[in-house]
């Protein structure tokens, strides 16, 4: 009787059709928790499917792989589609997976998640600039069509017509818009002349807001020398492009009333502030008006107190003048001195052979004293007195 055998590979051929012929194993959803996960350098992905009591080997090749919109990882539970095979080579059973989403919460929600705080972690939503209170140019770049830019351009013209509004045209939708968008915010930075930066849509789905929550958006907008207001759908929505902006408004048109500010309310601020001034002005002209009656009250004091002072001092004068010595001289009299310039007022204080100075009304003259008579009443009264 003949054998047949079979070789190692016969068998793994045979299993591997087996399996993949098979209605369910051939094309499945596998419901599990990844482990081990590991990206090789091919694009290829390696990991593990288990759940409670069992695992599966699985592999994602690099055409299906560079579709996810999330990094799988370590304990994640996730919902995959694919299909059972065997490796020829090892006869080992593997899970080949063409699609993954995260359990319980969409893949979309998972790749913003991640990408969030990759960049909150690298600083990317730490830095706030102030937006310009007076900007002179507005860049805006978003869809050129559709009414968020309409809505932009009305608001802008509304608050301040000066306020010049540029449209840089960008993709906000489908293939290509995060490039685009990024590519529009570069050409904004090297135009250099505008002073905001507004970027945004309307309002759309998850997936129609996704560019905006592409990294390459979020680099851009940390990336600009100009400071970016975030305008990206509704109010309850929430992107990347949100948290890497120095500011958030919840609509195109609320970015807009933030980049321009409302001429009306300036004008009605420099005609407070011009009253203001005025009132300030009124009112200074008014102290400085009562100081100046206050000085010319003192200068009319200051000028009557010096003429009664001057007259007083005229009256002195006069006195002075009636008794002055030299006026004397002017009637007939003189003044004797002796020769130390002291004033001789007895011909006791004159020494015979003395020099003395006579004094007139128009000179002196100097003579010597020959003798010393003195006057017959004077020295009687002198005998009186027991003096002689």
């Amino acid at each position: 009787m003949k054998i047949t055998t079979y070789s190692v590979s016969q068998i793994n051929g045979y299993l591997k059709g087996l399996i993949e012929d098979d209605v369910i194993l051939g094309g499945f959803f596998l419901e599990a928790e990844i482990s081990g996960f590991k990206p090789h350098s091919s694009g290829h992905c390696y990991f593990v499917a288990k759940d409670e009591v069992a695992n599966i080997n699985c592999i994602m090749f690099k055409t299906y792989a560079v579709q996810l919109g999330f990094v799988p990882e370590n304990g994640m539970r996730v919902i995959m589609y694919g299909r059972l095979s065997v490796y020829e080579k090892t006869g080992q059973v593997q899970f080949y997976a063409e699609m993954m989403e995260p359990l319980g919460k969409g893949a979309l929600f998972a790749a913003f998640e991640q990408l969030k705080n990759k960049l909150n972690k690298e600083g990317l939503f730490a830095r706030k600039r102030t937006i310009p209170k007076n900007p002179a140019c507005v860049a805006v770049v978003t869809s050129p069509t559709g009414a968020a830019v309409r809505d932009v351009i009305s608001v802008c013209r509304r608050r301040n017509p000066n306020v010049a509004v540029v449209i840089i045209p960008a993709l906000v939708q489908g293939d290509g818009a995060a490039v685009s968008i990024a590519a529009a915010m570069e050409l904004v930075n090297l135009w250099g002349k505008a002073d905001t930066l507004i970027v945004g849509r309307g309002g759309g789905s998850a997936e129609d807001l996704w560019a905006f929550n592409e990294e390459i958006v979020a680099r851009a907008i940390f990336s600009s020398k100009i400071p970016v207001i975030s305008a990206v759908g509704h109010e309850t929505d929430f992107s990347i492009a949100d948290f890497a902006a120095d500011l958030r408004a919840a609509t195109p048109s609320a970015a807009a009333e933030i980049a321009v500010p409302d001429v009306r309310t300036k004008t009605e601020y420099v005609v407070g502030l011009y009253d203001a001034l005025n009132s300030a002005a009124d009112s200074k002209i008014r102290v400085t008006k009562y100081k100046l009656r206050n000085v010319d009250s003192v200068n009319r004091a200051i000028d009557g107190y010096l003429a009664a002072k001057k007259q007083s001092l005229t009256r002195t004068m006069d006195k002075l003048h009636m008794v002055s010595p030299v006026n004397v001289l002017k009637r007939g009299y003189s003044l004797v001195y002796s020769s130390n310039g002291m004033p001789l007022v007895s011909v006791e204080q004159a020494v015979v052979n003395g020099d003395i100075t006579i004094a007139l009304k128009d000179g002196e003259l100097t003579a010597k004293v020959q003798n010393v008579r003195q006057n017959v009443e004077n020295a009687a009264h002198g005998v009186q007195n027991g003096e002689v």
